[in-house]
């Protein structure tokens, strides 16, 4: 089990949980709407965030991976 506490986010997590609901199209309501190669600007919108949100989680995962391999390297010196 690792030393860290349960108290404690780690900032990989809180950084997924804001790309994720930034990625959500919220503010489009009603009214006219602009088409954009083809699809409505929400929809535009809605892929474009998840295509970044999904970028964000790969380097995220393999940041996150390299550090843990780090520490377990460490771990098998000592």
């Amino acid at each position: 089990m690792s030393e860290r506490s349960f108290r404690q986010v780690p900032k990989t997590l809180i950084l997924s949980l804001v790309l994720m609901v930034l990625s959500v199209p919220w503010w489009f309501t009603g009214g006219e709407e602009a088409v954009f190669l083809g699809m409505p600007e929400w929809a535009v919108f809605a892929v474009a965030g998840g295509i970044v949100y999904a970028c964000a989680v790969a380097w995220l995962m393999g940041a996150e991976w390299r550090r843990e391999g780090e520490r377990g390297t460490e771990e098998d010196d000592s």
